[in-house]
């Protein structure tokens, strides 16, 4: 995944936007946000892990994990945004980003095998089948005991949000664009994906080959062309 950035040298200089102060203050906060992520070892023995311990728990961090969900849209899920058929999560977003995230696989599998309730019920009821508002201390009492020993730095702290952050993560090592990673994950803006770009530096070099090879490309028909030219 990339972002490709092009500079040019030209002979004026363009007017710089202001950045808002609301902006500054998110992308400040960005740059001091977790930046733990699992890797496909760690995920795996942590959902063997929780499954032993609650099945719910184990469901709700493989949805996490592999669809990039915060642990709030996960709460409030309701059977009404569940497309099984095409494999489909209809988010829906207070501040009116609604997004469609697609489900993986293993995620799938778990909506098939649940039972379904009525349209508006929550797939994941909490206490007097109200949504929950913070994950079960399970899950944390897991994560330090699998991977918060002599962990002082909290942004190498692994915790539920972890799962989001991993899920990007994985996202861009395999070469997903920031913009499709903003899009999946709901990011109000660009910046905040960004932080998942150092994960693709390769990306920055397949970008400057691609150039190349059109450059060559374009050389070669020149060179066909001038030679038909001359005979």
């Amino acid at each position: 995944m990339v972002s490709f950035i092009m500079s040019h040298e030209n002979k004026y200089t363009p007017a710089i936007p202001r950045i808002s102060k609301s902006l500054r203050k998110q992308i400040n906060q960005n740059n001091n946000s977790r930046i733990r992520f699992l890797s496909y070892k760690e995920a795996e023995i942590l959902l063997d892990t929780l499954k032993m311990s609650s099945i719910s728990l184990y469901e709700k961090t493989l949805i996490s994990l592999h669809c990039g969900l915060r642990a709030s849209e996960i709460f409030q899920l309701t059977w009404s945004q569940v497309d099984v058929e095409h494999g489909i999560l209809n988010i829906i977003d207070s501040k009116g980003s609604d997004r469609s995230v697609y489900m993986s696989g293993p995620v799938k599998q778990i909506f098939k095998i649940k039972t379904h309730g009525k349209q508006n019920a929550l797939v994941f009821p909490g206490r007097n089948k109200k949504a929950s508002v913070q994950i079960s201390n399970t899950f944390q009492k897991i994560a330090d005991k699998l991977f918060n020993k002599d962990i002082t730095d909290s942004r190498q702290k692994v915790v539920f949000h972890t799962c989001r952050h991993t899920a990007a993560s994985w996202m861009v090592m395999k070469g997903v664009s920031l913009y499709v990673v903003q899009k999946v994950l709901g990011h109000s803006t660009i910046q905040v994906t960004e932080r998942y770009s150092h994960l693709a530096p390769d990306q920055l070099k397949l970008a400057a080959n691609a150039i190349d090879t059109v450059v060559l490309q374009n050389k070669e028909k020149n060179v066909v062309a001038f030679k038909k030219k001359a005979s």
